[in-house]
């Protein structure tokens, strides 16, 4: 409601408040119209961040597999079908830092131009930061969620099938040149030649993917058999050795005739092994008894239904911690820095704990219950912050010991990209 004073007839002034129903409603549509700007500025650098970051962050993904894609002289569309299938990845772990320099630049820009100063001063509620700030929030942990549970397992699993395919034709562009290959990580092959009919002679294969042994295979010749379910290599006149990497022993078998299935190794053979960032979310909870990656860790089965349930809420975390520390007004230009960087430190406190809980969410019943925990606290702990209007700030030592390394590093980097500068004694 709107109050208008009048002026009464008489030798006195008198002020009657007369209440104004259509300026209460501007006013209102005007608080409205508010919101809907700073949604709008907020969700508009979020995306732009989001976007730039998750390129820079997709590129050092893609380089991963560069050895692997140019050896085998993998088309272009395969090259633009990887970058697709690593985005969902890259997007859901850039989007909470996103959102929070989204709205940090928004609140922070508007802190300069006065405008959160004349919203608060025109008797805008705190919601009036809060509503569209939370609103994006909200459904960035909704997306995250949705991604993890449906869009990101099947993208992953894609990305297996390509990088096996990929792996498979470098199988044969190792058979074809005749030279020492890297097939993945710790696994090499050679053949020395390849004679009529296709028969392979002098096979060599390094496998030490195993910490705990090493595998060599030797064999006068063989030759690549394809199944309805997977491909073999049948090695002949050879041997393989297994050494313990602990004690040095070494063990030796002869063999007349041994197949090598190739699903055992990376784009080996068409029976691909799925790990569970790979699998269905229904799947991760009633896995094949007899997967070979359930039997070996069954614990990274429950590691990834934790992870894909807990995930979702650090981008509300973080619209929380966004609001606490630069929903208000502040004047004071040294305060609004102060507030920025800690809310950063503190975002990068709280994921960098969740990733480093998250590997042994499986294994322990401690870390399992702390994977949802440490976002559930931070989500109270802020938004019992923003609901009592409470602020934290850092004790002034600690801000000048930020404020001294920060000049520090401004006058390092720009002695560095500046030319001809010269650096203070």
């Amino acid at each position: 409601m709107v109050c208008r004073c009048a002026r009464a007839k008489g030798p006195g002034i008198t002020l009657v408040p007369r209440l104004d129903h259509a300026a209460a409603e501007r006013s209102s549509r005007c608080m409205n119209q508010i919101q809907r700007y700073i949604f709008r500025r907020i969700f508009l650098l979020s995306i732009g961040t989001l976007i730039v970051t998750g390129v820079l962050a997709m590129t050092t993904q893609i380089l991963l597999y560069v050895n692997v894609m140019t050896s085998t002289s993998q088309s272009l569309m395969t090259y633009g079908e990887l970058a697709l299938m690593l985005m969902p990845k890259v997007l859901i772990i850039v989007m909470p830092f996103a959102l929070l320099i989204g709205a940090g630049q928004t609140l922070g820009r508007m802190n300069e131009d006065s405008e959160l100063v004349v919203a608060e001063a025109a008797g805008a509620p705190p919601r009036t930061v809060g509503k569209p700030l939370l609103l994006i929030a909200v459904g960035m942990a909704f997306v995250t969620l949705l991604s993890n549970n449906f869009v990101e397992p099947y993208s992953n699993h894609r990305l297996r099938d390509i990088v096996t395919e990929a792996r498979g034709d470098l199988l044969s562009s190792a058979i074809q040149t005749g030279t020492f290959t890297k097939l993945d990580d710790n696994v090499y092959f050679n053949v020395q030649n390849v004679a009529s009919g296709g028969e392979l002679r002098g096979i060599f294969i390094s496998d030490e993917r195993d910490p705990a042994s090493n595998l060599t295979y030797f064999a006068k010749s063989g030759r690549l058999v394809r199944t309805d379910e997977t491909q073999l290599l049948v090695l002949s006149d050879g041997q393989f050795q297994t050494q313990n990497t602990k004690t040095g022993e070494v063990s030796i078998v002869r063999f007349q005739s041994y197949a090598l299935d190739l699903a055992l190794f990376p784009g080996g053979g068409e029976g691909t092994l799925y790990y569970p960032k790979e699998r269905p979310t229904t799947y991760l909870f009633s896995p094949d008894p007899n997967d070979k990656a359930y039997r070996d860790r069954p614990d990274l089965f429950t590691k990834e239904i934790n992870r894909r349930f807990s995930e979702w809420m650090y981008p509300l975390l973080v619209g929380l911690v966004a609001l606490s520390f630069m929903g208000r007004a502040k004047s004071n230009r040294a305060a609004r820095i102060q507030q920025s960087i800690l809310a950063f430190l503190i975002v990068l406190f709280y994921r960098a704990l969740g990733f480093y809980i998250e590997p042994d969410a499986g294994r322990s019943l401690l870390f399992g219950y702390l994977i949802y925990g440490v976002p559930l606290f931070g989500i109270a702990s802020y938004a019992f912050l923003v609901l009592t209007g409470k602020e934290i700030w850092l004790p002034q030592s600690w801000v000048n010991v930020i404020a001294r390394i920060w000049l520090r590093t401004r006058r390092a980097i720009g002695g560095l990209f500046i030319p001809g500068r010269r650096r203070s004694a």
